[in-house]
């Protein structure tokens, strides 16, 4: 608001209002819609509130939450994606504890749900523009108040390394050298590659000088060749076979074609599922591996 005034000269509250509502939606096939999920809303006044909650009242059949304050409505968005920041932080800890005990966390993730309070959070590359960025607007605020908020920031540090941590796994195989990459998004079913932390992966893997094919029908192309500079191959176009395949996005069409991109291992070789989504009718003991 200070900005907008110094800007256009004119007073907030006499010559404009602000009101403020955050938004609330989850990218890919088969979410909810807009229309479906409460939305919070705020105003700077009486009169803004009102207005705001016309305009929305409108679409959303949801229903509505008015906040007390532009504030709080801003922190609930941070407040939501950090949390989800800080228990996918904890999965991803868990799991590399759990590798190294061969004990599968998906089976233990399992086991705990039976419990009714257990939360479902599974480990997993945290990407996207809000989960992976919010909590850092967080982290700065309260940094520049004096306090330090440890737990924000090593969750951020766990989760911007998995990329890493992924890379140290594959490395310790001397013989893989050919890598087929299946999904580049940051997220199943959904375009979006900003701030893909399995395209940190392939930089990884091309500094390394791996051998790398890489498949997403859903990402756009010329978008991914501008961020590293290799091409999308479609499956179609894959003759060649693979000393591993990561299967890094769980599109609906990778699912269903599990038997055919199996076709496309060496002998012996792994297959490297990150999200735990192929059925387990078709893993064996020395093949796969998870996070």
């Amino acid at each position: 608001m200070p900005i907008i005034e110094k800007a256009s000269k004119l007073k907030w509250k006499k010559d404009f209002f602000v009101g403020y509502t955050p938004e609330r939606i989850s990218p890919g096939k088969n979410y909810k819609k807009i229309s479906d999920i409460k939305k919070i809303i705020s105003g700077d006044t009486k009169k803004t509130e009102n207005y705001i909650k016309k305009i929305y009242s409108q679409i959303i059949n949801a229903g509505l939450y008015l906040a007390p304050s532009i504030k709080v409505a801003e922190a609930a968005k941070i407040l939501e994606n950090t949390q989800r920041d800080v228990n996918i932080a904890l999965m991803n800890e868990v799991s590399i504890i759990f590798n190294k005990m061969n004990i599968s966390t998906k089976e233990v993730i399992k086991a705990a749900l039976t419990k009714w309070n257990f939360g479902n959070y599974k480990p997993g590359l945290v990407g996207g523009h809000c989960i992976g960025v919010d909590p850092y607007y967080l982290s700065h605020k309260s940094l520049s108040m004096g306090l330090n908020p440890d737990l924000i920031l090593t969750s951020r540090k766990i989760n911007e390394n998995m990329s890493n941590y992924i890379f140290k796994q594959i490395s310790k195989n001397k013989n893989i050298k050919k890598i087929l990459i299946l999904g580049v998004t940051y997220k199943e079913n959904c375009n979006d590659l900003r701030n893909s932390k399995i395209l940190d992966l392939i930089k990884i893997l091309k500094k390394k000088k791996y051998n790398i094919t890489v498949n997403d029908d859903i990402a756009d192309k010329k978008e991914f060749k501008t961020l590293t500079d290799l091409n999308l191959v479609s499956l179609k176009n894959i003759k060649e076979k693979f000393d591993l395949i990561i299967l890094s996005q769980p599109h609906d069409y990778f699912i269903k074609k599990i038997k055919l991109l199996l076709k496309l291992l060496k002998k012996n070789s792994y297959f490297y599922d990150l999200k735990s989504y192929v059925p387990k009718k078709y893993k064996t003991k020395n093949l796969f591996w998870e996070l």
